[in-house]
């Protein structure tokens, strides 16, 4: 598996550690208030319940948006078409990129 380091602009590694930090603790109050309340049978049809879940899917698509405008704008346009994944690194603002395939990419850098 080859490996590309690129950087990511400051602001969308903000964006997106931001977002990643408000689903993860919208899931932990939703779990939290799922535990404290067993009694409720359908814990969403509340208002408390459903505004979470309301939040929490907001959140959960605007993290997907952010996501896909790093693919576009960060990924080199060379790997765009290619079977890859990658991970973002919100300390140091870098994108590790794992080419999955194959292929012969020219503009690849050689390990």
């Amino acid at each position: 598996m080859r490996k590309i380091i690129v950087s990511c602009p400051q602001d969308l590694a903000l964006e997106l550690e931001k977002n990643y930090y408000e689903i993860t603790v919208l899931q932990q109050l939703i779990d939290r208030y799922i535990d404290n309340h067993p009694e409720i049978e359908d814990i969403f049809e509340t208002k408390i319940g459903f505004n979470l879940l309301q939040r929490l899917t907001e959140k959960q698509t605007n993290y997907e948006t952010l996501k896909n405008i790093l693919t576009k704008n960060v990924i080199p346009e060379y790997l765009q078409n290619h079977s890859l994944n990658w991970s973002l690194d919100f300390l140091n603002n870098e994108v590790t990129i794992n080419i999955l395939c194959d292929c012969e990419i020219p503009e690849c850098p050689k390990e």
